[in-house]
């Protein structure tokens, strides 16, 4: 079994996430578990035991083409469909997305296949959120869009 946990977010969002990789390598002793984080915060996640491997992204690399300079988008959407398409192949059994974020969101929808099993923030085939476990579909309640978080 692989599994992908994403976490795009804040350091302190990755270290609160290593009780969930521990949980997560309890339940499934034999599971290859990969990590997807942000460049910038990957020092949060190098000591995280629980997981097999740690995937690095370089969100400014890509972001910040596309944010601030119109000229040439090929180039970053090139590296990030490389990206994408390195994790697409590792045909993950399950993808859980601890990010509540639209970009998140896309990476889940676009890296898992028809049979992974999806937590967290995805995509339908039209791009509208789905949210397809109970408690993703809580916290999107508790928490919505601009308003202050209940949960922390």
């Amino acid at each position: 079994m692989k599994i992908l946990v994403i976490q795009l977010t804040r350091p302190g969002d990755i270290f609160c996430t290593g009780p969930v990789l521990n949980a997560i390598r309890d339940r499934n002793p034999e599971a290859e578990i990969h990590l997807a984080v942000r460049k910038k915060f990957q020092d949060a996640a190098r000591n995280l035991k629980a997981i097999d491997r740690l995937w690095t992204l370089d969100s400014e690399k890509w972001m910040g083409p596309l944010l601030y300079d119109s000229s040439d988008f090929s180039a970053p959407i090139y590296e990030l469909s490389k990206v994408i398409n390195n994790l697409k192949d590792e045909k993950f059994d399950t993808v859980i997305n601890l990010s509540f974020s639209p970009s998140s969101s896309f990476m889940t929808f676009l890296v898992a296949q028809p049979t992974t099993t999806v937590l967290g923030y995805s995509r339908t085939q039209d791009f509208y959120l789905h949210i397809p476990d109970s408690v993703s579909r809580y916290i999107k309640a508790q928490v919505g869009l601009g308003r202050p978080n209940k949960i922390h």
